[in-house]
């Protein structure tokens, strides 16, 4: 099977972005560089578009919520965007597919210890700090860097073609803590102890670590993604 890596179909992205059924909306709430996520979803021949307005979510059946940085500014920036009754209408009502990257996924959440701020509450879960205590002296936080991760269960997202195992480009100092089972775990890492690195419940679905900058690996989860 051809690489993901080599697939190109994205850069026929000369033709102007169009709103329709299957094309996947980027919510651009001012706190990630979108730009990246979107290329990424064009190379695995995905139509994607970036959206500053919650008034575009109507359009697009596929949605992703990406992010970087601190959580009670994620939280800030969707609430002063007039992006959270939105998000959660198509998530819990609409059910439409809902994939949250890095702060992203912690979004999804409860809670989070970082900035003691309440999240969307779309996943049963809270967000925590790295336990120092479990880390030995040489594994600094944040966990920076590629990881290998196990995929488990069977779930559209862990599918892969790829011979060697998957890997994940990281940057955080939280992760996520599930509250029930009611949450499908899809992806295990280890940073000096197990951690979440992506989980599923539904519509709804979260990674930890960027597909947009892990290469072949992102591409085919991307890929994956656009496709359910």
């Amino acid at each position: 099977m051809r690489s993901p890596q080599l697939h190109e179909s994205s850069e026929k992205s000369g033709r102007p972005d169009i709103d329709s059924a299957g094309h996947i909306g980027i919510i651009d709430y001012g706190i990630c560089n979108v730009g990246s996520v979107r290329n990424m979803l064009r190379r695995s021949g995905a139509l994607a578009t970036c959206i500053s307005s919650p008034d575009e979510l109507a359009d697009f059946d596929r949605i992703i919520l990406p992010g970087v940085g601190h959580f009670q500014a994620g939280m800030a920036n969707l609430a002063n965007g007039g992006w959270i009754e939105p998000i959660r209408h198509i998530a819990l009502v609409e059910k439409k597919r809902i994939l949250g990257i890095c702060l992203g996924m912690q979004l999804l959440a409860h809670h989070s210890e970082e900035g003691d701020c309440e999240g969307l509450g779309l996943l049963d879960m809270d967000v925590k700090h790295f336990d120092r205590s479990r880390l030995s002296a040489e594994l600094p936080i944040p966990h920076m860097g590629w990881s290998e991760v196990d995929a488990v269960g069977a779930h559209p997202l862990t599918h892969s073609e790829q011979a060697e195992k998957q890997r994940f480009y990281f940057v955080h100092s939280l992760h996520v803590s599930l509250r029930s089972d009611g949450v499908q775990p899809l992806f295990w890492c280890n940073y000096g102890y197990p951690f979440i690195a992506g989980c599923a419940r539904d519509n709804i679905m979260g990674m930890q670590f960027h597909p947009e900058k892990s290469h072949m690996f992102g591409v085919e989860l991307l890929t994956n993604f656009a496709r359910m």
